[in-house]
């Protein structure tokens, strides 16, 4: 047996060498379900969050949640689910101006869940799936999401749980580290440790299998890095992503968005 694949690149060169001559690759598109988390206080971009919520702050002038909502509406997938909570009003107004073709769902969060715990709260919006994604929309990439979940059932035979975009940190303490072995399992993971072992870091996009949702946390709050990833290892595959991931948590990396967007992603 071959290498599995572990980058994108591998990937697309796994898919065209196992499907039919007949077909062709660029036309593929497998629709799935997304959740997209934007209900944070947006606490490290005040005073810019004071009146807007994170998701709406605009880069070049569209709101971040705009640019997630036509990226993965691009990629195929028909039906995503907002979490709400910090001026929940606001993001409500804007969902009524979508005009995109996939489906929006929005749950208010009167007190915060944690990422993890709006998966749990929101079963039901799975109904009929066997994978689905999960994207923060505090970041920036033009990374394909569905990848993940392309990868995920390439793989089905090895029971895998899920599978987590990676990418190549500067400031390795702030974010999930992890290690990963040759066949793109991951060994280990470890949210914002004092001393990283490396720099290949958890980019906050997801896709889950509905097996994996056994393991989802019971408490409220619950956090995906802190209390759900660790339960998945080392069940858990990794695909590094070859486009930039820009991080929007602090008004200097929104700032830094706002001048690079349009040139390095």
């Amino acid at each position: 047996m071959g290498r599995p694949p572990s980058t994108r690149k591998d990937l697309c060169k796994a898919i065209s060498k196992s499907i039919p001559f007949h077909f062709t690759p660029p036309q593929y598109h497998h629709k799935v379900k997304a959740f997209l988390l934007a209900a944070g206080l947006g606490s490290r971009l005040r005073p810019l969050t004071d009146k807007m919520p994170k998701c709406l702050l605009p880069i070049h002038g569209k709101p971040i949640l705009q640019i997630w909502l036509e990226q993965l509406t691009e990629s195929g997938v028909d039906e995503i689910l907002i979490n709400t909570h910090y001026l929940h009003d606001q993001v409500e107004d804007f969902a009524k101006t979508w005009s995109g073709k996939s489906r929006l769902i929005l749950n208010h969060e009167p007190s915060l869940l944690g990422s993890a715990g709006t998966i749990r709260a929101n079963l039901d919006f799975l109904k009929g799936e066997d994978v689905f994604l999960v994207c923060y929309a505090d970041n920036l990439t033009k990374f394909d999401a569905t990848l993940l979940s392309k990868l995920l059932k390439s793989r089905v035979s090895e029971n895998p749980l899920g599978v987590m975009a990676l990418h190549h940190s500067n400031e390795p303490h702030r974010c999930g580290i992890v290690q990963m072995d040759e066949n793109g399992w991951i060994r280990k993971f470890e949210e914002k440790p004092k001393n990283p072992t490396s720099n290949l870091a958890n980019s906050g996009i997801y896709s889950f299998t509905l097996e994996a949702l056994k393991l989802l946390p019971k408490k409220t709050p619950s956090d995906i890095g802190f209390d759900f990833i660790p339960q998945l290892v080392p069940r858990l595959l990794g695909l590094k992503m070859n486009e930039p991931l820009l991080d929007i948590g602090t008004v200097d990396a929104y700032r830094k968005a706002n001048a690079v967007f349009l040139t390095k992603l």
